[in-house]
C-alpha cells in the first residue's frame, strides 16, 4: 500500500513539473532577443524607382518598439512606433539606389537591433 501511495505522489509530482515547464518564453516578455522578420530588406526596382518593402514584424525584447530612420529623404516608414510584439511596420524606398542603409530598432529596455535596407537597379546596363 505504501508503494502505491509513493508511486501516486511521484506521478502527480512529475505531471505538475512537466506541465509547468514552459516552451522558452513569449515573443514580447523579454526572454527572447529583439528580432525582426524578415531580418533585412533587399529590393530591386527599375532604375531604383520607388519600392515598397514587405511588412516587417517585430518580436522579442520588451515592447513597445521605436524605429529610428537616419535617412528620411531616402526611406519612409508607415510608423516609427510599434506597440506590441508581433505587430509590424512597412518601409518605402523613395527613389534612390541604396547599397545598405540601417534602421535602428529599440525596445523599451534599450536593446537595439540594426535592420538593413537596400535597393538595387534591376535594369541591365
Amino acid at each position: 500500500m505504501k508503494t502505491k501511495k509513493l508511486l501516486t505522489v511521484l506521478l502527480i509530482t512529475t505531471t505538475v513539473v512537466l506541465a509547468s515547464c514552459g516552451g522558452g518564453g513569449n515573443i514580447g516578455d523579454g526572454t527572447l532577443t529583439l528580432a525582426a522578420s524578415p531580418s533585412k530588406i533587399e529590393l530591386e526596382s527599375p532604375y531604383c524607382n520607388y519600392a515598397t518593402g514587405p511588412k516587417v514584424t517585430l518580436y522579442g525584447g520588451v515592447p513597445p518598439y521605436t524605429i529610428k530612420n537616419p535617412y528620411p529623404a531616402y526611406i519612409t516608414l508607415d510608423k516609427d512606433y510599434v506597440v506590441n510584439a508581433g505587430d509590424n511596420f512597412t518601409v518605402t524606398i523613395r527613389g534612390a539606389c541604396l547599397t545598405t542603409i540601417p534602421l535602428f530598432i529599440y525596445d523599451s529596455n534599450g536593446n537595439t537591433l540594426e535592420f538593413m535596407v537596400s535597393l538595387k537597379n534591376n535594369v541591365a546596363q
